[in-house]
């Protein structure tokens, strides 16, 4: 079958992966003091946090409304043949449920002013860079169930986080609980980085089982890895061996090369089968300038 694929703004796919994959992302908005701002430079976007021109609290982000997402719906629509299906490839829920009741209002009305086309809703349970991961699974895929598809390898893409510094996540409203914010308050006081992890079914988490100084969590990540990924012989499925790295400010480049010389030095995977990219700047409002995260597909579901 033929799809074409519609996501979200949280995908973090670049401007040429989007372009190379087909797929058309919905557009986000981004505003600091209620001004709006533009984040397509990642790279200026991150450095505006280090040097404080967007300090952390003050900046929000909001889904595109029913008529940008109708836009881009109707686009992928005029720019396919009959045959071919339109697909929304969402966001987790537990991410934004206000982008996917917004965006599922403008696939419906779609849907009713095209009657003749074929639509189809897969919810990821993905975001930011694992969101991205799923979706070249989802642009290679020709069977007959995308839906279920979508599902399933979504719910197998593990999604690990750490940070150095916590007050953009504190006061983007991230951490609810009071006695998480005092435990971020703390390990960043302590220079402790966490194991954060995002599981298909609930928000952003950290274990407290696996709190570590320096390096050490990148080191776990190399021993999760190592245990959980599908065995490189028994797939012929080249996404299958590809892992995702995503790092906020260019200042955690240097991190994020010393968990990949780990990794290669526990697995042999070569560069082919490395993405490096930005956590894209909708994301990075919420988590800061200092995330880095992992992503790849394991056996079982994370």
């Amino acid at each position: 079958m033929k799809y074409r694929i519609v996501t979200d703004v949280t995908n973090d796919l670049t401007p040429e992966e989007l372009n190379a994959l087909n797929i058309i992302a919905i557009p986000g908005h981004a505003s600091f003091d209620s001004t709006d701002i533009d984040i397509s430079d990642a790279d200026a976007f991150y450095q505006k946090l280090v040097d404080g021109t967007y300090p952390a609290g003050r900046l929000h982000t909001a889904s595109a409304g029913v008529n940008e997402a109708y836009e881009a719906f109707e686009r992928a629509v005029q720019e396919t043949d009959a045959d071919t299906t339109i697909v929304y490839a969402s966001t987790s829920e537990y991410i934004s449920s206000g982008t996917l009741q917004s965006h599922r209002l403008a696939l419906s009305e779609c849907m009713d002013n095209y009657p003749d086309r074929n639509f189809a809703f897969a919810p990821t349970y993905c975001t930011s860079n694992g969101q991205a991961l799923c979706l070249q699974y989802l642009a290679a895929y020709d069977g007959d169930d995308i839906v279920g598809y979508a599902a399933e390898i979504g719910k197998h893409i593990v999604h690990l986080f750490t940070e150095r510094e916590f007050t953009y996540s504190l006061l983007s409203g991230r951490y609810e609980s009071e006695g998480v914010k005092r435990a971020a308050k703390f390990l960043e006081s302590v220079k402790f980085s966490p194991w954060m992890y995002f599981p298909s079914n609930k928000n952003l988490q950290i274990d407290y089982s696996k709190i570590m100084r320096g390096d050490v969590v990148l080191r776990r990540w190399v021993k999760y890895y190592m245990k959980h990924r599908i065995d490189p012989a028994a797939t012929t499925c080249e996404l299958d061996r590809t892992i995702r790295i995503g790092y906020a400010h260019k200042n955690e480049l240097d991190r994020v090369r010393r968990f990949i010389k780990l990794l290669k030095d526990a697995s042999g995977i070569d560069d082919d089968h490395i993405q490096i990219t930005h956590v894209g700047p909708f994301v990075g409002a919420h988590t800061g300038p200092t995330c880095v995260s992992f992503f790849f597909r394991q056996n079982e579901p994370r």
